[in-house]
This record gives structure tokens, sequence and C-alpha cells, in this order.
């Protein structure tokens, strides 16, 4: 009896000295290489230290009473910038949630959606020795400042100091923030991709926030980011096509808002998201329902501030165009009148009238491609169309008619040869066969509407190439409705003697009474004694 009683005391000892030294290790470990200012190899060590304790130690109480400490380093060695670190981390994470309570798991849970889908990180103490950036990050001093890293506050402070620029200090801290929060979503995504396997149920009702931007990640422009997101894409989605059908929604949602977003990289990762979705589900009913907000957000990211954002919105919205003329084929009867009724406004209003030049002409372009397949579809259009593409006209004129133009203005005959053809290029433009092709198929109800509109345009209107353009619409509307122009000769022509037929340049005179010409065929007998007498009041009565 009392050798069982003393084998019972020895292995009490043995135990309670065992948690001792557990629980010491795990002190040293949390608050001396985790929580303190450490070494990148101190952190690998810290995170195997952390998960061989949490995979063969045997005494469930002590690790039980260190379990929030132990947490709270494994979340933070999630968020360092080692790849090992934070792999190690995340399976550590995930012994230490099989082996917690309900509320613990949730708390843990909560933790890591925190850190996936906050765009801010945690507030650190910084102190001169504190490493900012890593050596490879943002390079060295020039020999010609002595050399040396970049890497700690100190030094950072130093080179501000030196240049004369103190709020260097404050961009430099700026990136380091940036950066921080990408290597805390690589983490936490690292950690749900390990909790995945054994908290499938618990995280259910997270996915909905999860998984839309676990798929935005994967096309971050930074190719680390993307190669971690892609694994961890892997392994939280068994079946990738029917996991984004069923979350497309809430994918479209989240790069819609964050499309414009204020951090560079969110920007353009949401503009390669698109173009992808769009490729791969262009005949998706959600997909088309959304294309003309896509235009709208992608038209006016490609006049974003930061060149690599420009160039994945402009590979974005030719994807996009691509869709949008599929879809508006005249072949899809009524889905193609819908989709297309909904598109060109966005295409006339806000991409053919941008000051930006590349916005301007993918939607030229695209409206060009939806005349030679949408064919019918565009006639209750057509009176948008016309006036439109006019207008833009005066942009497609190359910069050196205008600088030769100036050379010549002294010289009479030369002046009127440029301006003959400057008159047969606006003539030769795309854009009048895309007005030729509209008015074919316009509805004689249209021409009153468009009549209005020419009108308005003829007086208002400057420049040569708009001029000839608009004169060169008129006469075909003669021509291809002849007779059902009656009724609307007499206002046309009177927008004509009013403003272009005095114009200064002689090609437009002449193109205008070229026109005259054709519309006098189809005008009412009033209509053409009134041309009659201006003319004969001009050329009889007029000094000049």
């Amino acid at each position: 009896t009392s050798s069982s009683a003393s084998s019972t005391a020895s292995s009490s000892t043995s135990s309670s000295g065992s948690r001792a030294a557990t629980g010491r290790i795990l002190e040293v470990i949390v608050r001396e290489y985790v929580l303190g200012d450490v070494r990148d190899c101190q952190a690998q060590a810290s995170s195997i230290w952390l998960l061989s304790i949490l995979k063969y130690s045997s005494d469930a109480q002590s690790i039980g009473s260190y379990r929030a400490d132990i947490q709270h380093a494994l979340s933070v060695l999630l968020s360092h910038k080692d790849t090992i670190t934070q792999e190690v981390a995340s399976e550590a994470l995930a012994l230490l949630y099989s082996a917690s309570d309900q509320q613990s798991k949730s708390h843990l849970i909560d933790m890591l959606k925190f850190s996936l889908l906050n765009e801010t990180v945690p507030h650190k103490h910084v102190g001169s020795d504190t490493k900012i950036f890593s050596p490879e990050d943002i390079g060295k001093l020039p020999s010609s400042m002595g050399g040396g890293n970049l890497t700690t506050y100190k030094e950072l402070c130093s080179l501000a100091s030196d240049m004369n620029q103190p709020e260097m200090i404050y961009q430099f801290m700026h990136l380091s923030n940036n950066s921080s929060i990408w290597t805390d979503k690589i983490g936490a995504a690292f950690g749900v991709g390990h909790l995945v396997k054994s908290a499938g149920r618990e995280l259910e009702p997270y996915l909905a926030n999860i998984i839309p931007r676990v798929y935005r990640y994967q096309f971050d422009p930074n190719l680390k980011v993307q190669a971690a997101m892609s694994n961890i894409w892997s392994i939280i989605v068994p079946k990738p096509k029917e996991t984004v059908d069923k979350f497309l929604v809430e994918i479209l949602s989240d790069l819609k808002k964050n499309i414009h977003h204020r951090l560079w990289r969110t920007r353009e990762s949401c503009s390669n998201a698109l173009g992808d979705l769009v490729r791969t589900r262009a005949h998706d009913d959600v997909i088309l329902g959304e294309l003309p907000e896509f235009w709208l957000l992608l038209l006016k990211l490609m006049d974003d501030i930061k060149e690599s954002v420009r160039q994945s919105a402009a590979k974005t919205t030719e994807i996009l165009s691509r869709a949008s003329v599929v879809v508006c084929n005249v072949e899809h009867g009524a889905r193609g009148a819908r989709a297309i009724s909904t598109i060109l406004p966005v295409l006339l209003e806000h991409g053919i009238t941008s000051p930006v030049v590349e916005v301007q002409t993918v939607s030229i372009v695209t409206v060009m491609k939806l005349s030679e397949n949408s064919g019918s579809l565009l006639s209750p259009h057509v009176h948008i169309i016309v006036p439109a593409f006019i207008v833009a006209s005066a942009t497609i004129e190359p910069k050196v008619f205008g600088q030769v133009t100036t050379m010549v203005s002294g010289n009479t005959e030369d002046k009127e040869k440029l301006e003959h053809s400057r008159a047969q290029f606006a003539l030769a433009s795309p854009l009048v066969n895309v007005i030729d092709k509209c008015i074919r198929c316009t509805d004689d109800s249209q021409l009153e509407v468009i009549v209005s509109k020419l009108a308005s345009l003829a007086k208002t209107s400057v420049g040569l190439t708009p001029r000839i353009i608009l004169l060169q619409t008129v006469s075909l509307l003669a021509v291809y409705k002849q007779h059902s122009m009656t009724p609307y000769v007499g206002k046309i022509m009177g927008a004509l003697f009013s403003s272009v037929l005095v114009d200064r340049s002689v090609a437009v005179r002449q193109k205008c009474a070229a026109t005259v010409a054709v519309l006098i065929r189809y005008a009412k007998q009033s209509t053409v004694d009134n041309v009659l007498e201006k003319l004969k009041s001009w050329y009889l009565e007029k000094e000049e």
C-alpha cells in the first residue's frame, strides 16, 4: 500500500513538473520570441515549437490554461511575412481549434474572418530598431549616400532627414501598412484553409463572406498573393464551378463594391476578377443583367491614376465588348433587344462623350460592332446613336491636320485644298458607315426626332469634320427616306441656311450646297419657293 501511494505521489509530482515545464516554455515562446521584436528565423522556430507542443504534448491541462496566449501568438505569427511561419502557424491553429471548446472555436473563426475581410491592421508599437521592410522590399541606399539597407524605422527616418523631406517617413509607413494588410490576409487565408478540414460545418455560415474575398484575391497583381490565394481556394473550394455558381451574386456584389477602392491593388484585382467572370460566364443571366453597370464601372476605371489599373480595365472592357456584341445579336430576339436597350445608353452617354481617348475609342468600336450584328434591334436607338457619333467625330481627325491648317492659314489656295482633303477623310470615316447602317434601319416614325436633333446640331456643331458628317447624314436620310422626309425638309433647310451654308470653310459650304440639292427634290413647293427667294436675295442683293 505504501509502495502504491509512493508511486501515485511520484506520478503526481512528475505530472506537476511537466505542466510547469510546459508552461515555462510557452511563456518564453509567446512573450520573448513571438510578441517581441524577433528575427525571421526566431519566428519560424517559435511556430514550430508551438506546433510541436500542441501536437505531441499530452498535458492538455497546461495547454488549456495558456490557450488564449497561444491563440494570440499564432494570430501574430499568421501575419508574419515569412510563408513557412504562416503555414506552420496555420497548422498549429487547426490543432488548437480541435482541442478547444465551442466558445473558443467561435472566437478563433471570428478572428480569422476579421483578418481576411478587414482592410486595416492592428496598431503596433514602433521603435527605432523595429523592422519595417525586408531588404528586398525597397532596395538599398545609393552608393552616393553611403549604401546600406532601408529596413528599420531608424534607417528610414535617417533617409527622410538626409533628403530634407521629413514627410517621406509617412509615405514609407503607409507602404508598410499596405504590405502588412496583404501579409495578414495571406496568413488568415492559410488559417481558414487548414480549418476547413476540421471545421467545415462551423465555417459554412461565413462562406458567403469568405468565398467572394478569396476569389478576388486570386487575381491580385502580386504573384505571391495570387499563388497563396489560389492554393487556399483549391482547399476551401473542392468544386469551383458549382461554388462560383452558388455564390455568384455575392462575388459580383463584392467586386462592384470594391472596384473603386482606395487601394490600387484592390481596384486592379476587382477588374481582373470581373474580366474572368464575364469571359467564363458570358451567357449567364446574372452576368448579362449586370453588363450595363459593369460598363459604367470599367469606363471610369480606365481613367484611373495607376497605369496598371488602367491597363487591366482596358483588357476587361475588351472582354465586356465581345460579350455585349454577342448578347445584342439580332438572333437573340427579345433578349437581344433588352440587352441593347440597357448597354447602348451607357456607351453613348458615358463612353463616346468621355474626354479620355481610350474610353471614347472602346465605346465607338463597340457601338460599331453592335451595328454590324444587331440589325433591326438598332432601330429604336438611331435617334441617340447618330447625334452621338456626329459629336464624337470631332476627335477622330488626326492632329496633324490641325497643325498643317495653322501653317497654311495665310495661303487661300492651299487652305482650300487641305479643307477638301479633311472633308474626304471625314467621309471615309467608319463612323459614316455606322450612321449609314443606322439610317437604313430607321423607322419613319423616328424621322421627326432625328431631324429635330440634326437641326439642333447644325446650329451648334463646331469644326469641319462634325459638319461634313452632319451634312452626309442629312443626305443619307433624303436618299433612303425620300418622300417620307417631305414634312421635315423645311426645318432642316432652315437650320442649314442659318449656319452651315454660311460657314467659313469652302469645303463645308460646297458640301452643304450638295446636300440642299438632294433635299430640294423632296421638299414642299412652299419650301422650294422660300429657298429660291433666299438664294435670290443672297446673290442679287448682298454685296459680299
